[in-house]
């Protein structure tokens, strides 16, 4: 595993036009701390790393541009082939929606795993255990509405610093969300609750196994329970602009707000992402919104779970990449 992404240099800041452009003497600039370091002996970390501008304007952009930068050494590129496994993470904050873009897809091509699969030849040896790769690379994400955006990038296991950006439609900041009036609650619980009653999710006093949660954000453990049952258990804490909240009230057995949890399941050099998502009820906790959750894999996800990695996203808190370990 890499050593933590906040030892990576920082990315210099960019202006909206080299954003565009993207000329050769940016991506010297972007990669200038490993120019002169290209061997793996001298090279500090490996790493990955996101920047972005923290907000754009619709009326004069209709794409979101990003810059990121790669390091790796000469066995982790072969373990791990980026053209086939690099991700952008984006997660709508306030809406809840996740999608996932390949960082390294020509337009309207695809890479075939077999001329560019993972673990591909023999792995290196003697001198070549002594290459290193820095890719530094611009992308945009297109056709984003007004929201405010997440963006993670992630190379199968590894994933980069999580950035921040506001899309509005003119020079304006964001509204602040609106409050889910108390019959759409009611209407949300009566729907969990089936959830609930199916047994593939729990909400209540279900997050014993999960690890400890200071502060905000989220807090996530896979565990392979006798029965064999693989399970994610979750922790959550957000601020009521990043969760959807209630109109205040005390009537019980409703939730003071809600959260979509969203769970990918990622597998080495297969280029689609198998995704489900699952709201959350959370409860007042001061000026926080909090819940806990259990969802079973083998009922959520009607797919093989061997051999994948799972990722858990919440407005703008990532975890993972977590193993899954399935009896054989």
């Amino acid at each position: 595993m890499p050593e933590s992404t906040s030892k990576l240099p920082k990315i210099p800041a960019l202006t909206v036009a080299e954003f565009d452009e993207f000329p050769d003497e940016v991506q010297e600039r972007v990669c200038e701390p490993f120019e002169d370091n290209v061997d793996a002996s001298s090279m500090p970390i490996e790493g990955l790393a996101l920047s972005s501008l923290p907000s754009i304007a619709l009326s004069e952009r209709q794409t979101l541009p990003f810059v990121w930068v790669y390091t790796e050494r000469a066995m982790r590129r072969w373990e791990v082939e980026p053209k086939l496994n690099a991700r952008l993470v984006v997660s709508d904050v306030l809406r809840g929606q996740v999608h996932t873009v390949p960082l390294l897809m020509p337009r309207g091509k695809r890479w075939s795993p077999a001329a560019y699969a993972s673990k591909k030849g023999p792995p290196p040896s003697g001198q070549a255990l002594g290459g290193s790769t820095c890719t530094a690379e611009s992308g945009r994400v297109p056709g984003l509405g007004q929201g405010r955006y997440a963006l993670t990038a992630t190379v199968y296991d590894w994933k980069s610093n999580t950035v921040m950006a506001d899309v509005t439609a003119d020079a304006h900041p964001l509204e602040p969300p609106v409050a889910v009036p108390l019959e759409v609650a009611k209407q949300r619980m009566a729907a969990l609750n089936q959830l609930v009653t199916s047994g593939q999710v729990e909400f209540a006093g279900a997050a014993l196994q999960a690890p400890a949660l200071v502060g905000q954000g989220l807090a996530v453990r896979v565990e392979r329970r006798a029965d064999d049952e693989v399970t994610v258990h979750g922790r959550l804490r957000v601020t009521p602009a990043e969760g959807a909240f209630v109109e205040p009230h005390g009537e019980p057995g409703v939730a003071n707000g809600f959260a979509w949890v969203t769970l990918m399941l990622v597998k080495l050099d297969e280029l689609e992402v198998v995704t489900r998502a699952v709201q959350v009820p959370l409860s007042t906790d001061g000026a926080a919104l909090m819940g806990q959750f259990a969802m079973h894999l083998n009922a959520i996800f009607d797919v093989e779970l061997t051999g994948r990695l799972l990722y858990v996203v919440t407005g703008r808190y990532i975890e993972g990449a977590l193993p899954i370990e399935v009896p054989a």
